[in-house]
């Protein structure tokens, strides 16, 4: 065997051998990386099938709160509109041609005198919110944050059913109010200006108060969806 023939053999046999070594580390690395995969994986679902129970507990009892205080703000708002009546013989009668100020005037009674029982019912979704927010994922919590922060507005908007005449120094507050929730007014007078935004603002809420249970049903079925 010449000299050629030996380096050759020789080329061809290191070849072969760091073939089979790369081959073994390669084998080595993967495996170390699959069973790193698999107890990551393993920590994963455990932790998650410990957590996910209580987070679709805590959301289950919000949802639940959250139509406790809808149910009674629809009801206040509904008995805001009404037009029947019990006269006095204990006969149900429908009050016809009612004006704008007669409305206006029952819609701020209704209310401002149903505000306090319907805060209640929000304060107590509120507090079960801050103390179980623990459970639940970061983005979870910033979409009931935004129901909290909305609210806080629907809230600070109420003031204006305690005011029977407008007072001065408010109408920038009014302003306000018709910007965030998107009222257009073509009044001739302040108190028409007056009676009319009482009037559309409370429609707007009912409408308000009813998305945003949607919105929380909505993220209710998304986290229940995820397995």
């Amino acid at each position: 065997m010449d000299a050629t023939q030996i380096i050759l053999l020789t080329s061809l046999f290191n070849i072969i051998i760091s073939g089979l070594v790369g081959g073994i580390v390669i084998y080595v690395i993967q495996k170390k990386i699959d069973a790193t995969i698999q107890k990551s994986l393993f920590e994963h679902q455990t932790k998650f099938s410990a957590i996910h129970p209580k987070r679709m507990e805590a959301l289950e009892n919000l949802c639940r709160k959250f139509v406790v205080y809808q149910t009674e703000f629809r009801t206040m708002i509904l008995n805001a509109f009404r037009v029947d009546y019990v006269d006095k013989h204990g006969k149900t009668q429908i009050k016809k041609n009612r004006g704008i100020e007669e409305t206006v005037k029952q819609i701020c009674t209704v209310v401002s005198g149903g505000m306090l029982d319907n805060e209640k019912k929000f304060t107590d979704f509120r507090t079960y919110f801050e103390t179980n927010r623990i459970f639940l994922a970061p983005p979870t919590c910033t979409e009931i944050d935004n129901i909290l922060s909305r609210h806080d507005s629907i809230e600070w908007a109420m003031q204006i059913y305690l005011e029977d005449v407008p007072v001065e120094g408010l109408e920038f507050s009014r302003r306000e109010i018709k910007e965030l929730f998107k009222i257009e007014i073509d009044a001739d007078s302040e108190r028409k200006e007056y009676l009319t935004l009482v009037y559309q603002l409370t429609n707007r809420l009912y409408d308000e108060v009813n998305r945003q249970a949607e919105k929380l049903e909505k993220l209710y079925k998304s986290v229940a969806d995820v397995q």
